[in-house]
Order: C-alpha cells, then sequence, then structure tokens
C-alpha cells in the first residue's frame, strides 16, 4: 500500500496550512507534514466541523504523515476515535467515513493487528462497491488491499480469487498500462507463486515484462525486477532454457541496474547458474557460483548465514562434477555457519542434510542417503509445513531413495504416496513436479520388471522433457533412455531403437561440450551406460533375419557397426585422452600451432588450481577471504583466455577438436586406414560400467573380420576375480630362501602360490567364446582395449589353457600355456587411441639431433636398499615432510645397473642419464625447458613409484627423484623441488618419446581392483607426449627388472616390434632354471610378467 494525500486546491497567491502539509508530504518531509496538516485539522474542525471535506482530508494527511514516519499507533488513536463519530454522523456507508475506514485498516496493519486490518479494509470495500459500483477506481483499490491482507492472514486461496477479480476490472477501467494494473497484477502473481502454482503467475510476470520494457525501457530498476520474477517462475517450472536470457539481461545491465552484490544480482546469478547447470553448462555455472561467493563474502564477512546458500549452490554444482570431497567441505562450512548463526530446525539445516544424501548416492552409499534423507523431510515439514514447494520436491526424492534400497512393497507405497501428495498439492498433471514424481515411479516399476504399467508414464515424460528442457540436455536424454528400456520389457526393440540412440546422442554431446569447455567430462561415465544399453539393445536386433531388418530399414552391417562404435563409448578414460592430447599436439605442431596448444594446456590446468585454490578458501572455517577476489578473477581470465584459444586453434588446425574430444572409430575407418596389420587382432574388452550387476561385451576385429559377444561374467565378478588375481601376483617372498614351490593351501609363509584355476578361468571369460577364440586363434599380436576394472589387469599372466592337476612346479610354471608368452600384447586405453598413435599426423622423429636413451634413476635415498621396489607405507606416512619421507626411502642401487645396461647399448646413437645427486626435479626441468627431454626417443624412470595416500597430503602418484639438500624452493609455476615428482608435474614437461619406461613398483596398479590402472603416472606422460609405456603392475626385484629393461629395449629394434620384444624379454626371463629350488622361481609370473606395454605395439 503506497503514501499518497489527497490532491489539496491551492490558489497560487495564498498557501494554507493543509496546501503547505501537501507541498512537504510529497517533498517527503513528514514531520513538518504532520506538524502542519494537524494545525489544519484543529483549525477546519473548528470552524466547519468533523464531518466536513476539508476536515476529512487534513485528517488524512496528518494520519499519512505519522504513518510515514513509523508511528501507527499514534495514527491508529487518532483514526479509531474519528470512526464512530463518522459513523454515528453520516453513517457506515457514507464516502468520508469510508475513507477514514480505509486509512484504519492501514494503521491497523502498520503495528501488526492483521486481522483487524482486514475487517476494515472488506469493511470500506463493500462500502464503496455499494455506493460508487464494482469498477470504480477507490474500489478497486480497498478491494486489492483487502486481498493481500487475507494472504497476510494465510488465506492465500481466498486473496487470488479477490485479487484475479480486481485485475480483470482494472484493467478493463485503468487499462493495461495504469500504474494501478501492474502494481495489483505483480501482487496477483506474487500470491500464485506462494502457492506453488507457477505456471499461472508466470504469463503475468511475462507481460508485466513486456509491459515495463515498453514503458519504462529494458534497464529500469523494475524491469529487471520483474524479469528475475519470472525467470525464478520458469526454473521452478524447470524451463531453464527460457529463463536463461532473462537473467543473463537482468545481469548485463550492471551497474547501471543492480550493483555485483545487491540481492537481486545474487538472485539472478544463482538462477542463471541452475539454469546452465540444468542444460550441461557447467562450466559457467561454476564461474557464477564463485561469483557470489566472492561478493557475499565480501559483503558479509566469513560468518554471516548469508553465505549458506550460495555455497549450497556450489555444493550442488560440485556434487554435479563428482568433486565429491570439496563438496563435503563445502557442507561442512555450510553446517558451521548454521550452527553459529541459525535456531535448531531452521529449513537451512534440512537443506545441508539433502546435500549431503546426494554426495552419498554419487558414492554408491544409498541406505545412508536414505536415511539422510528421511531426516531432512521431517525437518522441512516442521520447518515449512507439509505441503510446501521444498518439501514436496524431498519426498520425491525421499521415494526414489526407498525404491533402491527397500522391498517392492515399502518402495512401490512410498512412490504412490509421492505421486498423490505432489498431485493434490500442484493440482496439474502437467506440473513438471508431478511428472518428475511420476518418471521415478515409471523407472521404479520398470526396474522391477512391470514394463506395461511404466509405458504410459514413461512416453508422457519423454514428451515433457523434450518439450521443457529442450532435446539436447540430459534430463530429455534420461527420459528417452528409460522410454527405450520399457519398450524392451516389452519386447519391442525396434521401437526402441530411436529412443536409445536420441539418448545416446545426446549424452556424448554433452560429454563433448564439457570436454572442450572444462578439458575433462563430468558426464562419461552415464554416457557409458547408454553406450551399454543401445550395444545391447542392437545385439537383440541383429537375432532378427535380413528380411525382418530391412522391413524397417535397417541393414545388418549398419548395425554391427553402430554396436562397435557404441562399445568404445563405454571406456571413455582419462588415459586415452591424455593419448589423444598427446596427438593434437602433434597435429597442431605440423601446423606450427605447437606453442598455441601449449598455451591452451597450461591454462586449462591453471584453471583447474584456481578451482581447488577457491574451494580451499571458501570451505576453510572462517578463514578471511582477501585472496578471493583474486583467484576468481584468474577463473574469469584463464576461462576467456582458453575459450579465445580453442577459437583459434579450430580455425587454424580444424582437426584439432576432433582429436580433443574424437568420435568413435567406425570399422570402416579401421580397414580404409590400415590401422590394423595382418598378423593384429584388436580385441575391445568392455565390462558394464556402472554398480549394476549386468554383463558386458567382449569384441574382436582384423583387418578383414569382426566378432561380438557377451562377456561370459557379470561386471562386479569381474572386479573381485581382477583383485584377487592382482593381489595374489603382488605377493611377495624371499627369493634367497630354499623353499619348494607349493599349491596356494600350503602354510609355509615363505611359498609363493598360483591359483591356475584362476588364471584359466578369468582368460575364459574374457576370451573364451568361441566366435571370438577362432577369431584370435590364428594372430599373434592381439591389441587390447581394456575398460573398466580390466585395466588392472596383467593379461600376460593369464592361461590360455588349464593346466593339468599336477604338483605345482618351477617347470609346470614354464610349460604352463601363459597369454604373455604365446602373443604379443600390447594395452591401448581406446580405439581411438590405436588410430591416433597410427596416423599420419605423428610428429616428425628424424634429424641428428634426436637422442636414442635419457635414463633418470639411482636418486639418493637414506634407507636401506632391498630387494623390491617397495616401502613401509606406514614410516612414510608418519613423516613430517614429504622431503623428510623421500630421504626414508630405501636405495635402489639396482636401478644403476639398470640405466648402465641401456646406456651401454644406446650410447654410440646418443644417450644421456640423470643419476645420484643429479637425479632431481630441478635438473629434470631444466632439461624440459632447453629441450633435452622431448629429443630423447627412450626415456626410462627407474625409481621407486607412490601412490597417491602413500605419504601425507599426497593426492595424486608420484616417482621419487634424490630431494634437494635444503629447503624445498619453486622451479616453476606448477612445480615444487622436494624430491616428487607428482603426475601433475609430469603432465607439464615436454616429451616426445616412442616410448617411457616405468620400472617403479605399483604405476599400473591404481589403489583398488577397480581402479583406471593405467590412469596414475601413466596418464601424465601420455599427456606430456609419450607414445608408449612400460609400466609395473607390482613390486620389482632390481636384477630382474635391469634384465626384462636391458632385453626389452635391445630386442626392439629394426622389424622387432616393441610387443614382440617385451615377449621375448619375458620368455627369456622364465626360461631361466637358476632359482628353480626356490620359493620364488625365475618361471612363476610374478618374477616374468610385472611389466605391460601401453600403446601401439609396433
Amino acid at each position: 500500500m503506497l503514501f499518497s494525500p489527497p490532491a489539496i486546491a491551492q490558489d497560487a497567491a495564498f498557501e494554507t496550512p493543509l496546501s503547505k502539509a501537501d507541498s512537504a508530504f510529497r517533498e517527503g518531509r513528514f514531520d513538518a507534514a504532520e506538524r502542519l496538516s494537524r494545525q489544519a485539522f484543529h483549525e477546519v474542525r473548528g470552524q466547519a466541523g468533523l464531518a466536513t471535506q476539508e476536515t476529512i482530508g487534513a485528517l488524512s494527511l496528518l494520519a499519512r504523515s505519522l504513518l510515514a514516519q513509523g508511528r501507527g499507533a499514534e495514527a491508529l488513536a487518532l483514526l479509531v476515535d474519528v470512526v464512530p463519530r463518522l459513523e454515528a454522523a453520516l453513517g457506515p456507508d457514507n464516502l468520508l467515513t469510508l475513507k477514514v475506514v480505509s486509512l484504519a485498516s492501514e494503521a491497523f496493519e502498520a503495528t501488526g493487528d492483521i486481522a483487524q486490518a482486514a475487517e476494515y479494509s472488506a469493511w470500506a470495500a463493500l462500502g464503496r462497491q455499494d455506493a460508487l459500483g464494482p469498477d470504480h477506481p477507490d474500489t478497486l483499490a480497498s478491494s486489492g488491499d483487502t486481498a493481500l491482507l487475507l494472504d497476510k492472514m494465510g488465506e492465500t486461496g481466498t486473496a487470488v480469487v479477490v485479487l484475479t477479480d480486481v485485475v480483470a476490472r482494472s484493467v478493463a477501467v485503468l487499462g493495461p498500462d495504469a500504474p494501478e494494473t501492474m502494481d495489483r497484477q505483480a501482487s496477483l502473481a506474487g500470491l500464485l507463486d506462494r502457492l506453488g502454482r507457477y505456471a499461472d503467475a508466470e504469463p503475468i510476470h511475462a507481460q508485466l515484462v513486456a509491459r515495463s520494457e515498453r514503458l519504462l525501457g529494458p534497464a529500469d530498476p523494475l524491469t529487471l525486477a520483474r524479469k528475475l520474477d519470472q525467470a525464478r517462475d520458469l526454473i521452478f517450472l524447470i524451463r531453464p532454457r527460457d529463463a536463461e536470457p532473462l537473467l543473463r539481461d537482468v545481469l548485463s545491465h550492471h551497474p547501471a541496474g543492480f550493483a555485483p552484490s545487491d540481492a537481486a544480482s545474487m538472485d539472478a546469478r544463482a538462477m542463471l547458474a541452475k539454469a546452465l547447470a540444468a542444460l550441461g553448462q557447467m562450466d559457467e555455472a561454476l564461474a557464477l557460483v564463485t561469483d557470489s561467493l566472492r561478493y557475499q563474502r565480501e559483503k558479509s564477512g566469513v560468518d554471516d548465514p548469508s553465505l549458506i546458500e550460495p555455497l549450497g549452490n556450489y555444493a550442488a554444482l560440485l556434487i554435479g562434477l563428482d568433486r565429491l570431497d570439496e563438496a563435503r567441505a563445502a557442507n561442512a562450512e555450510r553446517l558451521r555457519i548454521a550452527r553459529l548463526a541459525l535456531p535448531d530446525g531452521h529449513k537451512d539445516f534440512a537443506y545441508i542434510k539433502q546435500s549431503n544424501a546426494d554426495i552419498l548416492v554419487r558414492g554408491g552409499k544409498l541406505h545412508e542417503a536414505m536415511a539422510l534423507q528421511r531426516e531432512a523431510v521431517a525437518l522441512l515439514e516442521a520447518a515449512l509445513g507439509a505441503d510446501a514447494f521444498p518439501v514436496l520436491a524431498a519426498r520425491i526424492k525421499l521415494a526414489q531413495l526407498v525404491g533402491h534400497t527397500e522391498s517392492f512393497d515399502k518402495a512401490d507405497r512410498e512412490h504412490r504416496k509421492a505421486v498423490r501428495i505432489v498431485t493434490q498439492r500442484l493440482i496439474s498433471p502437467a506440473h513438471p513436479m508431478v511428472q518428475e514424481a511420476n518418471a521415478n515411479y515409471a523407472d521404479f516399476l520398470l526396474r522391477n520388471g512391470k514394463a506395461p504399467e511404466a509405458l504410459a508414464l514413461l512416453e508422457r515424460n519423454a514428451a515433457n522433457a523434450e518439450r521443457v528442457y529442450g532435446p539436447d540436455t540430459l534430463q530429455a536424454a534420461i527420459a528417452s533412455e528409460k522410454l527405450a528400456r520399457a519398450l524392451v520389457g516389452l519386447k519391442r526393440p525396434i521401437e526402441a531403437l530411436r529412443h536409445a540412440r536420441k539418448s545416446l546422442a545426446t549424452r556424448s554431446v554433452l560429454a563433448a561440450r564439457s570436454i572442450a569447455a572444462t578439458g575433462y567430462d563430468a558426464t562419461d561415465n552415464y554416457a557409458a551406460q547408454s553406450a551399454w544399453s543401445n550395444g545391447q539393445l542392437l545385439q537383440k536386433i541383429l537375432t532378427y533375419s535380413d528380411a525382418t531388418l530391412a522391413q524397417y530399414g535397417l541393414s545388418r552391417a549398419g548395425l554391427v557397426d553402430e554396436a562397435f562404435r557404441d562399445a568404445q563409448l563405454q571406456g571413455a578414460d582419462i588415459a586415452g585422452r591424455a593419448i589423444r592430447r598427446a596427438a593434437a599436439r602433434s597435429s597442431a605442431n605440423n601446423h606450427g600451432l605447437g606453442a598455441l596448444v601449449e598455451s591452451w594446456e597450461t591454462a586449462q590446468k591453471a584453471r583447474s588450481e584456481a578451482d581447488a585454490a577457491f574451494a580451499g578458501i571458501v570451505t576453510g572455517a572462517g578463514r578471511p577471504s582477501q585472496d578471493l577476489s583474486e583467484v576468481v578473477e584468474m577463473r574469469h581470465s584463464l576461462g576467456a583466455q582458453i575459450a579465445s584459444l580453442e577459437k583459434n586453434l579450430s580455425a587454424l588446425a580444424p582437426e584439432f577438436a576432433e582429436l580433443v574430444a574424437p568420435r568413435p572409430v567406425s570399422l570402416q575407418e579401421l580397414r580404409q586406414g590400415a590401422f590394423l596389420k595382418a598378423d593384429e587382432a584388436l580385441v575391445i574388452l568392455a565390462p558394464h560400467p556402472g554398480a549394476d550387476d549386468h554383463p558386458g561385451h567382449v569384441w574382436a576385429v582384423t583387418n578383414d573380420t569382426v566378432r561380438y559377444a557377451p562377456l561370459a561374467v557379470r561386471a562386479d565378478a569381474l572386479a573381485r576375480q581382477v583383485g584377487r588375481f592382482h593381489a595374489m601376483l603382488g605377493r611377495r617372498a624371499s627369493p634367497g630362501v630354499r623353499a619348494p614351490v607349493q599349491p596356494q593351501g600350503a602354510s609355509s609363509a615363505l611359498t609363493l602360490p598360483f591359483d591356475f584355476h584362476l588364471a584359466s578361468q578369468i582368460y575364459a571369460e574374457l576370451f573364451g567364446d568361441p566366435a571370438i577364440a577362432g577369431l584370435l586363434a590364428s594372430k599373434q599380436t592381439w591389441i587390447i582395449a581394456p575398460q573398466g576394472s580390466l585395466l588392472s589387469l596383467p593379461f600376460a599372466a593369464l592361461l590360455s589353457e588349464p593346466s593339468p592337476d599336477a604338483p605345482v612346479t618351477a617347470q609346470s610354471l614354464r610349460d604352463a600355456k601363459w597369454l604373455g608368452t604365446q602373443r604379443n600384447l600390447a594395452i591401448v586405453p581406446s580405439v581411438s587411441a590405436l588410430k591416433m598413435l597410427r596416423s599420419p599426423a605423428r610428429r616428425d622423429r628424424t634429424g641428428s639431433a634426436r637422442l636414442a636413451y635419457l635414463g633418470i634413476g639411482d636418486p639418493l635415498f637414506g634407507g636401506a636398499p632391498g630387494p623390491f621396489r617397495g616401502m613401509d607405507a606406514d614410516a612414510l606416512r608418519s613423516a613430517k615432510t614429504r622431503r623428510a619421507a623421500v630421504l626414508a626411502l630405501p636405495g635402489l642401487p639396482g636401478t644403476a645397473r639398470e640405466i648402465a645396461a641401456l646406456q651401454k647399448a644406446f650410447g654410440a646413437q646418443g644417450a644421456l642419464t640423470l643419476t645420484g645427486a643429479d637425479a632431481t626435479e630441478r635438473r629434470l626441468a631444466a632439461w624440459s625447458a632447453n629441450g633435452t627431454l622431448a629429443r630423447a626417443k627412450i626415456v626410462h624412470f627407474a625409481t621407486h613409484g607412490l601412490l597417491a595416500g602413500s605419504l601425507s597430503e599426497l593426492a595424486e602418484p608420484a616417482l621419487a627423484l634424490t630431494p634437494p639438500a635444503a629447503d624445498v624452493a619453486r622451479i616453476g609455476p606448477w612445480q615444487t623441488d622436494d624430491g616428487l615428482l607428482l603426475a601433475s608435474e609430469i603432465s607439464q614437461l615436454r616429451l616426445n618419446a616412442d616410448w617411457v619406461l616405468l620400472s617403479a613398483c605399483n604405476t599400473a596398479a591404481g589403489d583398488r581392483p577397480d581402479a583406471q590402472g593405467l590412469s596414475g603416472l601413466a596418464r601424465a606422460f601420455f599427456f606430456a607426449g609419450a607414445r608408449a609405456l612400460l609400466v609395473t603392475h607390482w613390486a620389482v626385484e632390481d636384477a630382474v627388472a635391469a634384465r626384462l629393461m636391458a632385453n626389452t629395449v635391445l630386442h626392439a629394434q629394426g622389424a622387432v616390434s616393441r610387443a614382440q620384444a617385451l615377449r621375448a624379454a619375458m620368455t627369456g626371463v622364465m626360461a631361466d632354471t637358476s632359482r628353480d629350488d626356490t620359493a620364488m622361481p625365475m618361471s612363476h609370473p610374478s618374477i616374468w610378467a610385472p611389466f605391460q606395454l601401453v600403446g601401439a605395439p609396433d
């Protein structure tokens, strides 16, 4: 309700106290207006009496002057004294009486008596309606005031009915452009928002935006505020695509519209971030949220509760990016502030619980997540009421979790309850939240084999998702995939194919967009699962006859090729992307753009570091934010730099984008590009990429034939087998102690058992299908592209045939049919990696300036040497500093022999070494900077390999080098000389190596059986420019490591490929009988099979 004084007739030649009071009020001098209007009231009342137009005019101005000064009680006392006098003199429905009654309503409202205010307002409205008619402006004003008071009393539904009528009459009487009409429309839209009727409110907001832009201009604060209101409804309606331009427009008018830290700006930034996240544009969303956090901290400090919401938005984005540790830290900071500033039971405590439940879901801890979500629902109901919008959303999420954790009957009841409550509350079956509840229920039914019941719900959901979000969004992809699954369940696979293809295409687009924007893909596992589903569907369809396929316009060859490409999408691993980046660098160098690519990669790395720095500041309890603005500005600058570099690279080297985020390789491309030689077979091993218990696929491809089959083992069982197999081979025994080789059940701690059955079982599960085995039988070189848990499998130690049930001896081990001694093996992280490594656009390797060999090893450590390249993990973690931990590592004198042997072999062709005191990060960085490192064909690291967590605060794998003599020091923008060459530091080296040898323990293992075994140090070397790596699966004996490495490198000359050389080296070690009577004969695979070739076999 606006304070507006009555119009006072004035004589220009003579000003009365009342006209002076009117002028003072209009100028905002309310104290003067009060004094003058009080004088006028007493004078006019004494001359003409109370019940006159002049007296009531003076009284009105006096009351409004008091209200304007916040003195509602004084105004109320004055008015309630006058009302009964006027009622007695003029009657209750006289217009002068009603004018004072309306003023009294305002005074009651100002003093907090809403019930009395509503009663008086209704009195004025009804009286004016009788006296003036329902369409009179005064009647409309009183009716509108009554509606707003009813809302304050909790009767919002009734208020909407009243105000809807007022708005319609106001449009007809005053016109749609009248300020009064627009104000009432804004109030009506606000009431509809309060009821959650966003679909009804949004068109009203849209009308107001259009009129405000026309009447006031696009940059007027009222126009911008109304755009915010419309955008807020669009976000609630899950229409992010429509909300985005409105919010961008609001933010574009700074500072003309709102300052960056104004509440309106903060709202716009938060809503735009939500819209962009829903559209898959995570990087820009993250930039907006970091801006909001910066501005809010600068405005309010580090302990203010206004930080809780932007921290929540930040946590939600981090969860979406799978940065779960940072999300937990953000929630911990939210909780710290909430405990300082908010009462127990506040809704923000529930929101924090919900966010932590989301983190648990991402981590697969569904039961814990469900318990936390139940707590959140109870808190929200207590704080907001059972019908509040956030409570409905929380209930839908709870039903989802129950559906994954409880019995069918319990989950079915929970889903039905959520659908019923949401439908009753929101009325419209087309409301997005009703659609979400129904879609979740349908998904639950589908998972439980009830496809017919689910189909109708999923068809509506797919159409709604595409309409609301757009066709190229994650929500649309999920809806299409669920519909495809239902159709498959109903044995209608060809109908399902269209929807499955649509889902996969959308997910692939989103993955490519994520890689282009951030340098990594936050969605690849979802795309992988979609690819697996599509592959399963295609294999069902391929059982149909050619005639049936032709009826639907499908060809068998086309479907096989599509399934082959889908199988590749299941394994979008980090190492494969690193190889592609190396190939992209090579391509860019051919265009003379090497420096541009290096700048692009450096900027990507710097932005990741800025993200980590930002997270560290905003999640540190009460930490000052003096560095926050600098970090945010740095991130914005890097984002602009990356976008500019990508634009330039795409223009100057068109294939660069294809190399960074490539398409899967088709069968035709493999054959036409001659990427497979006559004696080679490519094998894709693709377990199911998710946590579900589903089988995977195996593909075998030669230069003229393709075969595929389901894997004969479920993904979870396979992961357990790989873990057992890897642990068995990595177990140690002392080579110096004499003891007969024993089977696994032996009690002697000196023996090293081996499970022949497990080795042959895994082989049969992977390669034993008759179609696959028949194609592989004649091929000597197998290029294996493993995915999931298979990335950490030592393939060389598998048995192609079961061993006879005879006692295990050194000779029986030697006679076994080991895959690694029967075939030339090479591992590639993806088919596209093989294509890139064998493409013509490789870096020129000719020229007299190239070095044959560069070796780094035998660092100076203080610990006693041992036979294995292992270390005491507990001792490492207890060290006070990294430098102290590195100094305590056991010495590796055997690595000096390795390096000397290789230096001798290649000395005539050019060899350099860094050993002992020279084997430091500083020397290595200098050789990288001056180009020496990039000249080497073979780069060899012979030292300890440390996995993440091996010592305190080591968050990434590393190679140990000679630590500095004094304090650690900076040697580059992202490099520190502390004796640990981190993976992130390796990625900044400049390599051009045909291969990198990593004779360090555990460099290929990962820290759990299902880890990406090649994603430790290997991925960093690929990123730096290596073409192939020789990596170890477990701790290596110094003498054996030297022998295997030297023989492999020496054999890999001329017509002998790297894969053949490794096979020959392993066969040579196995043939050694010098330790046949020990617990660890040379024929045991734990001795001869620790190395694996990663990259092209030639």
